[in-house]
């Protein structure tokens, strides 16, 4: 029993090993609009559509960092507009002005749908130790052990992130959707998605990112 207790942990070690492996924040499709021909964005408005404040807050600072880390100025959107959890078109503008802001990428929840992941069950045959001697006591005893299958659910959100120039009026740039298998962890999420966005926005020429 023993035996078999120890590989149905390693069974769902396994399991759990492989949903963490697809954790990352990862685009799944991107439109760029053929119409724009502006120069690339040098500094933009980070913000994130929630009505949880410190969601928003959480979501802002790690991806607005992670874009700074790789040499677009960003700003997280609530700095800007304290207080004001869903910010208009205009107070957006005027705030760019402000910070002298060209863009603003703006991300919300489309869904969270739950998935199941099924490993399924197995027959092994494994030593069996303690069997009283005789001719099996020789050449070993073995017997069939049946892993059980196991059954995983797990939440994966749907994400939409869209890129707006903010010189006069705004006007839709780029737009993705994105899938996260963390979607209670709002900072990881950010961190996460701003290298997805930053690394897709510098292959349509939208931002310009330091050499390495």
């Amino acid at each position: 029993m023993r035996i078999a207790t120890g590989i149905r942990t390693a069974v769902a070690l396994f399991v759990a090993l492989a949903l963490a492996a697809c954790s990352a924040t990862r685009l799944t499709s991107a439109w760029l609009s053929d119409s724009y021909h502006g120069p690339a964005f040098k500094k933009i408005i980070v913000l994130g559509v929630s009505e949880d404040g410190a969601t928003r807050r959480l979501f802002e600072d790690s991806f607005a960092a992670s874009l700074t880390r790789s040499g677009v100025q960003a700003f997280p959107g609530y700095t800007l507009l304290p207080g004001i959890e869903d910010p208009t078109p205009g107070q957006v503008r005027d705030a760019a002005q402000r910070v002298g802001a060209d863009g603003a990428l703006v991300t919300r929840l489309l869904r969270v749908e739950q998935k199941t992941q099924v490993s399924p069950g197995y027959v092994r045959t494994v030593p069996a130790f303690g069997y009283p001697g005789g001719f099996y006591g020789f050449y070993g005893y073995y017997r069939t052990v049946l892993v059980e299958p196991r059954i995983y659910t797990y939440d994966v959100a749907e994400l939409e992130t869209n890129l707006w120039a903010l010189d006069g009026a705004s006007v839709l740039v780029w737009s993705a959707t994105s899938q996260s298998f963390t979607p209670d962890q709002a900072s990881s999420i950010g961190t996460a998605l701003a290298t997805e966005v930053s690394g897709a926005l510098k292959a349509a020429g939208l931002i310009q990112l330091p050499p390495g």
